[in-house]
């Protein structure tokens, strides 16, 4: 296993670093133009939730609004679109760079957009869809005060308003959230194959369509993870997580893996601008680079690919400067094919382009 660090803690930013790198992370990594990228990458805040963009959306849930989740996530697709994009009833607003938070009012009937655009909640539909692009993220906070820092690559579904017993939201890519408390009406989490009930947490679920693996890492809280186990009669399991633990659901097995992980804060510093690997093959690393910075990276040697690694990478450098630094300990090459895409190859290989 190799070791590379950019930085060894976040406790080396100051706050004025933080909030200069988080700033330039928003308008930076939307440069690249994607032509067609693979998955997602882990992200987290309150609660931090992640999955698998392409696939059609296959619910887990039995709740009434199941066909309204499926019909608009499946109607809409990220690699189609380059700016954010809040879809209404009447009509889809284009939300610019700067315009990084929309907001729902509880008290006013109204959509902030930034700090100076609104839209009044009566052109919104019961369901709403938020569409992020590769390359880009952006802020929401719902009508009952819960935060929502959404990933690239990404759509989430939620009502304007929220009037069942339950808060029930879907999500396909990644969002951060963090759940305003209201105890009589729990809020629900659906996604691709599970359902996961906050019961008041800060936690974060990556589960991404070409990775095997959901993976759920809690810090503090509790949340109960709902799936389905294969049989004669399919069985529906669950699984309430302990702080300090991670729960990894297997696609393939359909079964859930616990244990505890002393360094669980490492799964929630993508807000600073950074991302940590802990003994993650390079392959990994590749795709979830790729997310990031909205550029495909191609990488066809498995023995290249598998190769293990950790460290920490701090995402204000170009992906080109991260590519550099991780090439300081292994044998690779890298060449950019005209802007949309990167190859990364062995030194005894010959490169492609030549």
């Amino acid at each position: 296993m190799t070791e590379f660090h950019k930085k060894s803690t976040t406790d080396s930013l100051s706050e004025d670093e933080k909030y200069l790198l988080k700033k330039r992370i928003f308008k930076s990594v939307h440069q690249y133009k994607r032509r067609r990228l693979l998955g997602k990458v882990s992200i987290a805040a309150s609660l931090v939730i992640g999955l698998g963009i392409g696939a059609k959306a296959v619910f887990f849930s039995t709740d009434k609004q199941v066909g309204t989740y499926t019909e608009l996530a499946n109607s809409l697709e990220v690699d189609s679109i380059s700016e954010v994009s809040l879809v209404l009833q009447e009509r889809t607003i284009s939300v610019a760079e700067d315009d990084q938070v929309i907001s729902y009012s509880k008290e006013s009937n109204k959509i902030s957009i930034g700090n100076d655009k609104s839209v009044d909640k009566d052109l919104a539909s019961v369901m709403n869809t938020l569409v992020v692009p590769y390359g880009r993220r952006t802020e929401l906070q719902l009508s009952d005060g819960t935060k929502i820092w959404v990933n690239s690559g990404s759509k989430l579904i939620y009502p304007s308003e929220f009037k069942e017993d339950k808060r029930t939201v879907y999500l396909e890519g990644e969002a951060a959230f963090d759940v305003a408390h209201d105890k009589e009406h729990p809020f629900i989490v659906l996604t691709q194959g599970q359902e996961i009930e906050v019961l008041g947490t800060v936690f974060n679920v990556s589960s991404y369509a070409d990775e095997p693996s959901v993976n759920t890492a809690l810090q503090s809280g509790k949340v109960k993870i709902s799936y389905h186990k294969p049989g004669l009669l399919t069985k529906t399991e669950s699984v309430t997580l302990l702080p300090g633990n991670v729960a990894s659901y297997s696609r393939h097995k359909k079964s859930i893996v616990t244990k505890a992980d002393e360094n669980i804060n490492k799964y929630f510093l993508w807000r600073d601008g950074l991302i940590v690997f802990k003994n993650d093959n390079l392959g990994y690393i590749l795709n979830r680079l790729s997310k990031y910075y909205n550029v495909e990276i191609q990488i066809e040697d498995e023995q290249l690919k598998n190769q293990k690694f950790s460290g920490y990478l701090d995402l204000k450098d170009s992906v080109g400067q991260v590519l550099e630094l991780i090439k300081q300990s292994t044998e690779f090459e890298f060449e950019n094919r005209n802007g949309t895409s990167i190859y990364v190859y062995t030194t005894k290989t010959e490169s492609p382009m030549k």
